[in-house]
């Protein structure tokens, strides 16, 4: 399901307005990725967005979420990427498995391994399963494959914390 340009226009009416709030200045590029909308965000002072491992550009994050989720509840998840500060990010070192066709372009491949393997538990044990603490956007990046299993259902725990279950009949 493509977006409407409706969406791509409030997420970076929405953005602005959060930075406007803020007193700071960024240019936004808004893109379409697999039914998400990424924010690429360039700014001269990308420290204030980014904060201290990240925290202040999660927040920001989750912000900018729950205010268009309230506008609309089909409202796609957006990403917001500050000087490619989650590019850059160190990940884990060791090898991960290749990744599932199914999962959205731009998603790292420990994230696709984890949604393939909690897919997995839940459907073999019939038991639900709590992820890990995770970042805001990597949270909307599990989700985008978590929601294209029909059998499956996410709940929503702590603010960084999901947990995956069998759909109820």
């Amino acid at each position: 399901m493509a977006l409407s340009k409706s969406q791509l226009k409030q997420t970076e009416d929405g953005f602005n307005r959060l930075i406007d709030l803020l007193g700071l200045s960024a240019d936004v590029a808004v893109k379409e990725n697999n039914n998400l909308i990424h924010l690429d965000v360039k700014t001269d002072d990308p420290g204030r967005l980014i904060g201290r491992n990240g925290k202040t550009l999660t927040a920001l994050q989750h912000l900018l979420n729950g205010i268009l989720l309230r506008k609309e509840k089909s409202f796609p998840r957006v990403v917001v990427e500050v000087a490619g500060y989650k590019d850059t990010r160190p990940r884990e070192k060791k090898p991960i498995a290749a990744a599932t066709a199914t999962a959205p372009e731009g998603v790292p491949d420990k994230l696709k391994k984890q949604a393939e393997d909690t897919v997995k538990e839940v459907k073999r044990w019939g038991e639900p399963v709590a992820l890990p603490a995770m970042r805001a956007d990597e949270i909307t990046q599990i989700e985008a494959i978590l929601k294209k299993d029909s059998e499956i259902e996410i709940v929503h725990g702590n603010k960084d914390r999901i947990s995956v279950r069998l759909k109820k009949s």
